[in-house]
């Protein structure tokens, strides 16, 4: 509905009319007949105009250019304001500053219309208006009433801006009841025109709620509405919805947001069913900004689903109503777990939902990856659709949510159902062809594809973006490279560009090759073609520099997002938790856990994703099965729905617990869930994978044997992983059978063509698959120091499209140890460093001038050349090659790279071969015991609402000293105290966590002390579905991550960092030797025989031997005390262990 335009234009007739009358005004006359007193406001008067003028809402968004109050033929100019008085026909606008002079009529003209002063970029404040209107009124009376509507109009929009400011209510209240006293000079409002009246009662309606008298508001609405004709009553004009906003922001100020979806519901004939708007009428009209103003102020409502559970004197159809808000408004803000927990809301009480809403609601929990929660509700809807009769938006839901998890068969059907309605758009087989993408079946989609779209001049039918990003999807997931670049190609040739979604794609396939130069390249093209990346593309990359184990790129990735201006979503700050998951930084992940509960953006709120990640950290951890499991069972008791990998994650910890027999009952569940479609549930290759690797590690072949047959006869493809584990299990045994069978299973798997290779598409990256397939072998053959083999393998996997990575050079080294070849593990070893250099390289991720680079220092602190390093001074040290070993070590220490304890205590091995005993024992005074004895407080308090999920942000550099000087073969700088700040955990082994459980169990003797109640997140609504704690009040949430809390102190190398059993053995036995008057000799280079002659004369005689080790043990004595109590109290036990054992031997 248009409201009435302020402005007209004159004829020749009326300006001589004005110009007759400004003669007969009070006050002076006026030089020059073109210049009267009325000569700008003569029209007002004017009451027999056809048909009212009409101009825009003054505050729409566009500016459009309107005729003014004066005459259009008349130039204003400022030497004519000199000759007007002030009183009667001009205002100067001394109180904001605006000092220059302007017409009664020409500045309310400009204030109407938001057009600055002549020669001015400033606008007319509200004051200034406000006089020249009393003024104009004062000489005018009475105005014409589009001028007092239009003003009210604009000065009310002004007014409103002061509804934030609590200081500014008195403001706010003059201001109204002056603008309500300009409307009452209209007189009866229902003798104006129709127009006029109808804007008006709006205005009365926006001021009565700036007033807070919304009695009165509810009673002007059917006033405003119920004439209307239904077809424009399903619609809103601007001025209704200015008039809407402003009650809707009014009652918010005045009485909360609850008031304002109360309102909505009990205004659902004028209001409440335009904000109800189905998503397919959607648009950027009237009714969407209705939604949007209403939704915002959802956004402020603490609980909603309590709204829906609280039916305390309110009527079924009102909580209906609520309801249908509630749930358009979590599909609007993409929260459609919350949704769902309303819709379960409303069924509780009985309450229908309209068919095409839980449709939508499927829709939108397919776009938030809440898969099975889809499948439930549409399994629950399907069951109600009378068959052959479904509409087409049960069908292309039908379609959409098949297409979404890779379902083929169900998708066809669908599709096919479509075809025979004759309702398949071009949409539909955009997703007929997704459905097959998402399993990598290439083959598939390009059949399909040229049958829709043949290749024919003749067709008009083209494919669009839908189309080809399925195809792309298709390569990407199988990892055929050439084939997305053709089709990249072949896309933009036809005139079809790439958006965000094949970007995606594209930054997914160069990413988890580890191309992070073409990532670079990729993001970089996406802000010049102004597509800037979104939270998804941030979450691609994450996620790809988690999965290497850097989760200091990731973390520095993330803070570049934020300096772009990125909002991130849940995907995102849960990829950082992976990356900390990854590298076994569990104080990270907890971080990150406690920021996303104690989040009030529903955005952020952990659902089952996170809390899988959480369960997968406990059980990486080492934990006990008895822990993990008690989490689970609280998570289901807080409303918390399973997922299948939520299954496999307790499969997981049950096998590596040795609990086979629980392990196959929680398959078995699972099993019996995934038996019907509707449960939501589908058997996966993980939990099967798991199964059987658990039965290969207790050596039950046969059992493991029936587990991979039926992998098969499901269809299951198994992955890399699958055959890693059969692989690892023959070449375990050293029987020449095995080996040949485990080799003739790796040649037929890297034998068969690309496209049958089912296990490299379903890897993270084609080189993962690779590994696990040729890393079994390469193992068993360097364990048997053979290298020729070992290299063998290597060439054959980069033949067959694998590269040389720092695991596999790894193995070719300790091959080469085995073997005792020092010249190959220099050779490999020079091959190692670069690599490990090369691991932490973003190329240009991090390009720009205010980018925070990731730093070096940290993230080489993480464990990648830890065991190559041990391997590598080992093979020296055996050698001769002390000096060369120093060097080694001076260079990995300059290079920043982290050592963890198992380096150290190689070193002490080394330095005992080189004959530095004192040396050593300082490394175990001064590095080994102070890292074992670094406080533990399994009680300490933890942030549990950190304002950010980074952990690196407040890292200081570490601070390191040396042991003093030496004058030995081997010169080493030796850290004087342990590193005091926050590092990169090292990943644990297999050996380490049986150890680290054993620990825990023993600790588990005695209950983990609980969290403090202040420290127990209390989120303000429910972070999961189907949760109704938040209608009885706030209830305290169980805190989930508050075990791994606890156990982080002591896992997962808590005895790593202990010195080993056999270097302190080594230890007791120089000391012995040391004790009887015996020097330790340093072992001779291999190279130079003339120093192993020197060698064994070096101590000619006893008693200068004898002197010697007396003078060196005071020393170590008295510069190592605790090293020696450490040695002493160790011979102590192994003394009484031995005792014991004679004793008992004895009988």
């Amino acid at each position: 509905m248009l409201i009435p335009r302020l402005l007209s234009y004159f004829d020749s007739s009326q300006a001589d009319i004005s110009h007759s009358k400004a003669s007969k005004g009070k006050g002076k006359a006026v030089a020059g007949d073109d210049h009267g007193l009325f000569e700008h406001s003569d029209w007002l008067h004017n009451a027999h105009r056809s048909s009212p003028p009409r101009i825009s809402s003054p505050w729409s968004r566009r500016h459009h250019t309107r005729p003014t109050i004066s005459d259009p033929t008349v130039v204003w100019k400022r030497k004519d304001v000199r000759c007007f008085s002030f009183q009667v026909q001009a205002i100067r606008c001394s109180d904001t500053s605006q000092t220059q002079l302007a017409p009664t009529s020409s500045l309310l003209d400009r204030f109407v219309n938001g057009e600055p002063l002549p020669n001015s970029s400033q606008l007319v404040d509200l004051k200034s208006a406000w006089n020249a209107f009393t003024e104009l009124r004062r000489l005018s009376s009475p105005l014409d009433s589009s001028v007092v509507l239009g003003f009210v109009d604009r000065a009310l929009s002004a007014v409103e801006g002061t509804l934030t400011h609590r200081d500014k209510m008195r403001e706010l209240v003059r201001w109204s009841v002056r603008l309500r006293r300009a409307l009452r000079h209209l007189g009866d409002i229902e003798r104006l025109p129709s127009t006029e009246s109808f804007h008006a009662l709006c205005l009365l309606t926006r001021i009565d709620a700036l007033l807070g008298r919304f009695d009165e508001v509810a009673a002007y609405l059917p006033r405003i509405r119920d004439p209307r004709p239904n077809k424009e009553a399903r619609s809103l004009s601007h001025t209704e919805l200015r008039m809407a906003e402003t009650v809707l922001q009014a009652l918010f100020r005045y009485r909360g947001a609850v008031a304002v979806l109360d309102f909505l519901v009990s205004q659902w004939r004028t209001l409440g069913r335009h904000v109800n708007m189905s998503p397919s009428r959607r648009s950027s009209g009237p009714l969407a900004k209705l939604s949007d103003t209403a939704f915002r102020i959802f956004d402020h409502i603490t609980s909603p689903v309590a709204l829906v559970a609280n039916t305390h004197g309110k009527s079924e159809r009102d909580i209906t109503r609520a309801g249908f808000l509630l749930i358009r408004y979590f599909i609007r803000r993409r929260v459609p777990e919350d949704a769902l927990a309303v819709y379960k809301e409303m069924r509780r009480h009985s309450l229908d939902v309209k068919p095409p809403l839980k449709l939508w609601l499927v829709r939108a929990l397919v776009q938030g990856h809440a898969i099975e929660q889809a499948n439930v509700l549409f399994s629950e809807i399907s069951a109600s659709a009378p068959f052959g009769h479904e509409n087409e938006l049960f069908l292309a839901t039908a379609l959409h949510l098949f297409a979404s998890q890779g379902d083929t068969a169900r998708s066809e059907a669908a599709f096919e159902a479509l075809e025979d309605k004759n309702m398949a758009d071009s949409r539909a087989i955009g997703l007929r062809l997704t459905a097959h993408a998402h399993s990598g079946d290439v083959e598939t989609v390009l059949r399909h594809f040229h049958h829709h779209f043949p290749r024919s001049t003749e067709t008009e039918v083209r494919p669009d973006i839908y189309h080809y990003t399925a195809v792309l999807m298709a390569h990407s997931r199988a990892c055929d490279s050439s084939g997305l670049s053709k089709w990249l190609s072949n896309m933009i040739d036809d005139g079809v560009m790439p958006d965000r979604h094949v970007y995606n794609i594209l930054l997914e396939d160069r990413a988890r090759r580890g191309m992070f130069e073409d990532v670079a390249s990729i993001l970089k093209e996406m802000r010049i073609r102004r597509l800037p990346p979104l939270a998804e593309a941030y979450t691609t990359v994450i996620t790809a520099l988690a999965k290497r184990g850097d989760p200091v790129a990731a973390e520095a990735f993330y803070k570049k997002a934020l300096r772009e201006g990125v909002k991130p979503d849940r995907q995102m700050v849960a990829s950082l938790m992976t990356a900390h998951s990854e590298v076994g930084s569990w104080k990270g992940v907890v971080r990150v856990f406690d920021y996303l509960t104690s989040s009030d953006d529903r955005h952020l709120r952990p659902r089952i994703d996170i809390y899988n990640i959480l369960l997968r950290a406990y059980v990486l951890a080492g934990s006990p099965f008895e822990v993990v499991s008690d989490v689970f069972q609280e998570m289901e008791r807080s409303g918390v729905r399973p997922t299948a990998h939520t299954f496999s994650i307790l499969i997981k910890s049950a096998c590596d617990s040795g609990q086979m027999d629980v392990a196959m009952r929680v398959f078995m569940e699972l099993d019996s869930l995934a038996q019907l479609w509707e449960t939501g549930y589908k058997m996966n290759v993980y939990a099967l994978t798991i199964l059987m690797g658990g039965y290969l590690r207790l050596g039950d072949r046969p059992k493991a044997k029936e587990i991979y047959d039926e992998m098969l006869y499901r269809g299951i493809a198994p992955t890399s992983v699958t055959y890693n584990s059969i692989l690892r299990a023959y070449t375990s045994e050293d029987r020449h059978e095995s080996v040949q069978l485990a080799c003739d299973f790796m040649k037929s798997l890297t034998g068969s063509p690309d496209q049958s290779r089912k296990w490299l598409v379903t890897s993270y990256s084609r080189f993962s698959g690779f590994e696990n397939i040729y890393s079994p072998l390469m193992t068993m053959f360097a364990r048997k120091a053979k290298p020729e083999q070992v290299e063998e393998l290597m060439d054959d996997m980069v033949l067959a499209g694998g590269e040389r990575t720092l695991s596999t050079l790894t193995l070719l080294l300790n091959a080469y140890r085995n073997a005792g070849n020092v010249d190959e593990c220099r050779r490999v070893w020079d091959e190692i460093l670069p690599a490990a250099l090369r691991f932490f390289e973003t190329g240009e991720l991090f390009s720009g001038s205010d980018a925070d680079l990731p730093s070096q220092g940290l993230q080489r602190k993480s464990n990648i050349i830890c065991v190559p390093l041990s391997i590598h001074m080992d093979a020296l040290s055996a050698a001769g090659e002390h000096a060369e070993v120093a060097d080694v070590w001076k260079s990995v220490r300059a290079h920043g790279f982290g050592l963890d304890s198992h380096n150290w205590n190689h070193l002490i091995v080394v330095l005992v071969r080189a004959g530095e005993i004192e040396r050593a024992f300082q490394i175990l005074e001064r590095v080994i015991i102070p890292l074992s004895e670094r406080p533990r407080d399994p009680t300490a308090l933890r942030d549990v609402a950190p304002r950010t999920p980074l952990s690196y942000d407040d890292v200081a550099p570490p601070q390191e000293g040396t042991a003093g000087a030496s004058t030995g073969a081997l010169t080493i700088d030796v850290a004087a105290t342990p590193r005091t700040y926050v590092s990169v955990p090292e990943r644990i082994s297999a050996v380490q966590q049986q150890l680290a459980k054993a620990q825990v169990g023993r600790a588990l003797k005695f209950p983990l002390p609980p969290p403090p109640p202040s420290l127990i997140p209390t989120p303000t609504t429910s972070a999961t579905t189907g949760d109704r704690d938040s209608a009885q009040g706030h209830v305290p949430r169980p805190d989930f991550a508050h075990s791994l809390h606890i156990l982080r102190q002591i896992l997962p190398s808590w005895h790593s960092r202990q010195p080993h059993a056999a270097v302190v053995t080594l230890l007791t036995n120089v000391l012995g030797q040391l004790e009887a008057g015996h020097m330790i000799s340093p072992i001779p280079s291999r190279r130079f025989t003339a120093d192993a002659a020197a060698a064994s004369t070096t101590w000619q005689g006893g008693e200068s031997e004898a002197a010697a080790a007396r003078t060196l043990l005071g020393r170590i004595h008295a510069s190592c005390p605790q090293a020696v109590a450490v040695v002493r109290e160790y011979e102590f036990r192994i003394r009484v262990r031995r005792e014991l054992a004679t004793m008992v031997d004895e009988g």
